[in-house]
Formats: C-alpha cells, sequence, structure tokens
C-alpha cells in the first residue's frame, strides 16, 4: 500500500499552550499512520503560523510546497479570487 497520511488544522486554545499537546497529537497521527500502514505523512499550515511551523520542522518536517498565494495581496487564502 502506497497512502500517505495528512494532518490538518492541528489547534490547542491559548490557555494549554505551551505544555507540548500540539507536539503529541501530531505524534498520535504519526504513530496512527504508521499503525495503519502508511510511510510518509504531510501536513499544512499557514506560513504565517510561525509556531506552529516551527514545531513541525523541529518534528523533521520540511517545507516543500506553498499551495496557494495571492498575487496581488502576497496572503495565503484557502479560497481562489473569483
Amino acid at each position: 500500500r502506497n497512502c500517505i497520511g495528512a494532518i490538518q488544522n492541528v489547534g490547542v486554545i491559548p490557555e494549554h499552550r505551551c505544555k507540548g499537546l500540539g507536539r503529541s497529537l501530531v505524534l498520535q497521527a504519526l504513530h496512527g499512520f504508521r499503525f495503519s500502514g502508511m510511510h510518509h505523512g504531510v501536513l499544512e499550515v499557514t506560513s504565517e503560523n510561525r509556531i506552529a511551523v516551527n514545531l513541525y520542522e523541529s518534528m523533521g518536517f520540511e517545507i516543500c510546497e506553498v499551495l496557494y498565494r495571492n498575487s496581488s495581496t502576497g496572503e495565503v487564502v484557502s479560497e481562489l479570487p473569483e
């Protein structure tokens, strides 16, 4: 099987941040991927979310692609402009 696990929208409410919960959530997802026979995982994060980007990089993830950036504002958006 050549499946790839995907992680999206990991979040920890402010009063519980800096306690390792985000790292634990991602690790649990990665363990679940492995248990399911997956050998690769990807995740999406807004590039301006530096705290999350730093966490993922510290866990061995690398930035490999920017999915969409609004060319007129430079803002990363979830929907293409009309």
